[in-house]
């Protein structure tokens, strides 16, 4: 072959794309049926480029990338179209057709986790508890590779310097139970690319992470892709993350692309209905509190739903101290391995003198990344857990009283007005139980009402949440993430609580759900004057729902202060950090993920002066605008 030829050839290869998908159809039968899930879609992901996939739960997306790596379900039906992978690494004009390989294929086999990575969306889940990452990295690479001993050990310890661990070699044999999610999410994303793929498959990377580990994966995802010329398909729900680090964008809705295109051009000027309605469903940093986000399918709030039997008159007047936290100080210390505690002077500060009030009919957002506190000081408010040192006082009738001081009616009393909703509404559902017990389980506990009465109240209770009366004999597996998690709220709303202590209750819902419940959360606040202490990650979902928002870090409150103050004008050096690294759905607006990478952000012995805290120091509070109060040295 003449020079001159083998150069166009080269040219051509580096012009196709690493993947093509031409009108490809896949249903599920169910019986003699079959129904379709993704519907004559056709695209493409270029070389070097990060292509995200963004649609709704049950859109399509998981049976898109099951399709490319070969792994779908028996009884999914690959009624037409190609799969058509373009291996840079051999300059051949015939691409090859993955719908048309056999499962156990040699071919596919090589492709998959060879020259096709795949990082799944629970890193937990993927990887197995009884090896460690130096075996499984190991059975990654020899799956592929005819490599010596001394050759895999030298890959594995490369590739997790390259994703960021910082003792590669102490790593190696560790198992992922020993690491914390963001490691793992790491671990995860070496196993995916020490073979060297060319391309990158990435389901929901970022799910569920606090802003730190978010940041620091969506950095370590772009600076692979650049040093390795990865082509990467990016499958979220999260619009941020979008606009964050992707190139192009695939709108997949009911199984049909709705809309692609750069990510600039989609996100500034959205033309398909669709997507419009998912950029106004997500709450967003820059919006008002006082803005009601569009969810795609809204439900009625519950002054429509519901005629007003299920009311509450609250003790504590509005803005008045519901509960107040004095001085919490909570050490968790490690057993030896004789079973004997070690002093609890040398255990690890999980909260460090936090005092905190939660003022009735407010909704008290608590942000800060994963470790700093924020569950520990809920378990503590919840009396789930006792502190070291510290009070926890409640409004009980007409005044101020220490809970460990209440006798048992007042106990009684406070377990009646503080619940709690927690963040996976699946795994705190009883898959035994049909939704009539899981909703007259706090009665049947308290021992409230008739049985009559218990039934008509549970039914109630769906109503509200907007849910039918008639699926109450059915049980949590019919539900959809979004309707399971209203299920939750209903049962934390059956005592008629006067608090809500809400942990991350939509950070594993897609964006439209998210407005559903968030409206919702919002209209039972305001039908019932409830009060919330709101954990979450998200700082969009925090500026739309709360009043006031605590920042905490290593077990710190470090800046409190009314929600508009904080996010216009933060004081304290680690919430000036959480705000930079926070995705917004703007692609103009560029993050400093950097500003978390290297963990100075959230060390007390780094931050500039007056900020600087050493060792278990305890801060002190300064008030820099009325109710903003910042920690200092």
């Amino acid at each position: 072959m003449a020079l001159r030829d083998q150069i166009a050839d080269a040219a051509a290869a580096a012009a196709r794309p690493i993947l093509s998908i031409h009108n490809l159809s896949i249903g599920y039968q169910f019986g003699k049926s079959v129904t379709p899930v993704i519907k004559d879609i056709s695209l493409e992901i270029p070389k070097g480029r990060i292509v995200a996939l963004v649609g709704e739960s049950g859109s399509g997306k998981t049976t898109l990338t099951q399709s490319i790596i070969g792994l779908l379900p028996a009884n999914a039906k690959l009624s037409s179209g190609r799969i058509l992978f373009h291996d840079p690494v051999k300059v051949s004009p015939l691409p090859v057709d993955i719908a048309s390989l056999r499962e156990r294929s040699e071919t596919l086999r090589a492709l998959r986790g060879g020259r096709i990575g795949m990082v799944f969306q629970e890193p937990a889940a993927a990887l197995s508890p009884v090896y460690t990452i130096g075996n499984l990295l190991a059975e990654s690479l020899l799956a592929h590779e005819n490599a010596s001993k001394d050759e895999v050990r030298a890959r594995s310890l490369d590739i997790l310097a390259r994703v960021g661990f910082g003792n590669p070699e102490q790593a190696l044999s560790q198992y992922p139970f020993e690491l914390s999610g963001g490691l793992r999410q790491r671990a995860m994303i070496a196993a995916a690319l020490i073979c060297k793929p060319a391309l990158l498959i990435a389901d929901e990377p970022t799910s569920a992470l606090d802003v730190t580990v978010q940041a620091l994966t969506l950095k370590l995802i772009a600076d692979l892709q650049r040093e390795m010329g990865l082509s990467v398909l990016l499958i979220t729900h999260d619009l941020g993350v979008v606009a964050t680090v992707a190139d192009e964008v695939v709108v997949l809705y009911r199984g049909e692309i709705m809309e692609s295109g750069s990510v600039i051009e989609l996100l500034k000027d959205p033309q398909h209905p669709y997507l419009q309605a998912l950029l106004k469903a997500g709450p967003s940093m820059s919006g008002l509190k006082e803005a009601r986000l569009t969810p795609l399918r809204p439900i009625a709030p519950p002054s429509e739903l519901f005629k007003g039997h299920w009311t509450r008159k609250h003790e504590a007047a509005p803005g008045a101290p519901l509960v107040e936290l004095k001085s919490l100080v909570k050490r968790f210390v490690k057993s030896s391995r004789w079973g004997k505690s070690a002093d609890t002077a040398t255990g690890t500060l999980a909260v460090n003198h936090v005092s905190l009030t939660v003022r009735q009919g407010e909704c008290l957002g608590l942000v800060g990344e994963s470790g700093s506190g924020k569950s520990t000081l809920c378990r503590i408010l919840m009396q789930i857990m006792q502190p070291d040192q510290g009070e926890t006082w409640v409004f009980d009738q007409g005044a101020l009283r220490d809970v460990a001081t209440l006798d048992r009616a007042g106990r009684q009393r406070f377990r009646q007005r503080v619940q709690y909703v927690f963040q996976d509404p699946f795994g705190s559902l009883n898959p035994r139980h049909t939704i009539r017990t899981v909703l007259n389980e706090p009665f049947d506990i308290h021992t409230i009402g008739t049985r009559q009465e218990r039934q008509e109240w549970a039914a109630e209770l769906l109503e509200i949440v907007g849910l039918n009366r008639h699926m109450l004999d059915r049980y949590p597996n019919t539900f959809s993430g979004g309707q399971r998690q209203r299920i939750a709220i209903a049962r934390a709303l059956a005592l008629k609580p006067d608090l809500l202590v809400c942990d991350e209750p939509v950070s594993a819902l897609d964006v439209s759900v998210q407005a559903q419940i968030l409206n919702l959360l919002q209209d039972l606040k305001d039908t019932f004057g409830l009060t919330y202490l709101f954990v979450s990650h998200d700082l969009g979902v925090i500026r739309h729902m709360a009043d006031r928002v605590a920042v905490m870090c290593q077990g710190r409150l470090v800046e409190i202060a009314p929600a508009r103050a904080l996010f216009e004008n933060p004081w304290h050096p680690y919430t000036k950090a959480l705000m930079a690294a926070a995705p917004e759905q703007d692609p103009t607006r560029k993050l400093d993920l950097t500003a978390l990478s290297d963990g100075r952000a959230s060390d007390p012995a780094c931050w500039d002066p007056p900020y600087q805290l050493l060792g278990d120091a305890k801060p002190r509070y300064e008030e820099v605008t009325p109710d903003h109060f910042v920690a200092i040295a």
